[in-house]
C-alpha cells in the first residue's frame, strides 16, 4: 500500500503558507516561503500520480514512459485531478518559473497560480486516499 501521508502533510503547509502570505502580502520571505511550498507539493504531486498509476495500472513499464502530460490525462480519466492538462501544465510552467533565477514580476505570478493549485493538490490527495483506502 502506497502512503499518501507526505502528499496530504505538503498539502496540509501549502494550505498554512498562503494564509500567512495573505495576512502579509509584502513580506517577501513569507512569498519565497510559500513559493518553496507550492513547488515541493507540486513535484510531490505528480509523483504520487506516477506512484499510484505504477501501483494500479496493467502495465508499469507503459505508466513509466508516460509523459507528464499522459500522466495527468490517465489521472484525470480516473477521476484523480479535477482540472484538465492544460491546467496543470500551467501549474507546471508556474512550478518551471520558480526554478530560475528570482524575478520578483515572475514570482507574484506564480504566487496568483499557487491557490488553485493548493485546490487541485487537496483534491489529489483526498482522492488518492480515497481509492487506496479499504470501503472508501
Amino acid at each position: 500500500m502506497i502512503d499518501f501521508s507526505p502528499l496530504a502533510k505538503a498539502v496540509s503547509q501549502l494550505q498554512n503558507a498562503i494564509e500567512e502570505q495573505a495576512l502579509e502580502p509584502d513580506r517577501i520571505l513569507l512569498r519565497a516561503g510559500l513559493i518553496q511550498t507550492f513547488e515541493y507539493t507540486f513535484e510531490l504531486s505528480h509523483k504520487m500520480i506516477r506512484r499510484y498509476l505504477m501501483e494500479t495500472e496493467p502495465s508499469p513499464d507503459a505508466v513509466a514512459e508516460l509523459t507528464f502530460e499522459g500522466l495527468i490525462r490517465r489521472a484525470d480519466e480516473l477521476g484523480l485531478v479535477q482540472s484538465p492538462v492544460a491546467i496543470w501544465k500551467d501549474f507546471r510552467q508556474a512550478r518551471t518559473d520558480t526554478s530560475h533565477t528570482y524575478n520578483e514580476e515572475k514570482a507574484l505570478k506564480v504566487v496568483t497560480r499557487i491557490r488553485p493549485f493548493a485546490e487541485e493538490a487537496a483534491f489529489l490527495s483526498k482522492r488518492l486516499q480515497e481509492k487506496t483506502t479499504p470501503n472508501a
